[in-house]
């Protein structure tokens, strides 16, 4: 019998080097999948749709603004400043 496995959805706060670092591991996972990130810098944010395929709806300004949508991965990254 095959198992059929789910894979786990991911969302990083703080979208910088550490940040970047965890969606690249997340990438090279078949069974993750990176699918909401949140980070102040415009620029980092269109890297993230462009060379992460995260939606731009699941792209946000901040913590707050990600956090207000609830529940919508099963495990996050907090990569924001030490």
């Amino acid at each position: 019998m095959v198992e059929i496995r789910k894979a786990i959805k991911f969302g990083i706060v703080g979208f910088g080097s550490r940040g970047q670092m965890f969606g690249k591991l997340i990438r090279a996972d078949e069974n993750a999948q990176l699918i909401a990130i949140a980070d102040p810098v415009e620029h980092t944010r269109k890297k993230a749709q462009k060379e992460f395929c995260v939606a731009e709806e699941n792209c946000y300004k901040g913590a707050d603004e990600f956090f207000a949508q609830g529940k919508i991965c099963d495990a996050i990254f907090l990569c924001t400043q030490d």
